[in-house]
């Protein structure tokens, strides 16, 4: 049996959402007897180790998310970038 250092991968369900909305990560990573660190630097949880994440980002901007997989042959990381858009306004009066 041949044993291999991890390649890390994942999805985004929607790269670009409004403030207020969670980002959703999968991850789509290869390799056995894997842990897993999401780094979601400025969301309200900047770090996650469960094997897929979400994030939610208090401010507007594009942000960094680094998925690192590791295991005992070896590590590999990925980046992607999300962007927070300004939410659209809620209107003031009933119709």
């Amino acid at each position: 049996m041949y044993f291999s250092a991890p390649v890390a991968a994942f999805d985004i369900t929607s790269d670009e959402l409004p403030a207020g909305d969670r980002f959703c990560f999968i991850n789509r990573s290869e390799g056995e007897g894997c842990s897993y660190l999401w780094e979601m630097p400025e969301a309200e949880e900047e770090t996650c180790t469960a094997t897929n994440a979400t994030a939610l980002y208090p401010k507007t901007g594009t942000f960094k998310v680094t998925l690192t997989v590791s295991n005992q042959y070896g590590k590999d990381s990925m980046t992607k970038t999300v962007t927070v858009k300004e939410s659209a306004p809620k209107p003031l009066f009933d119709m």
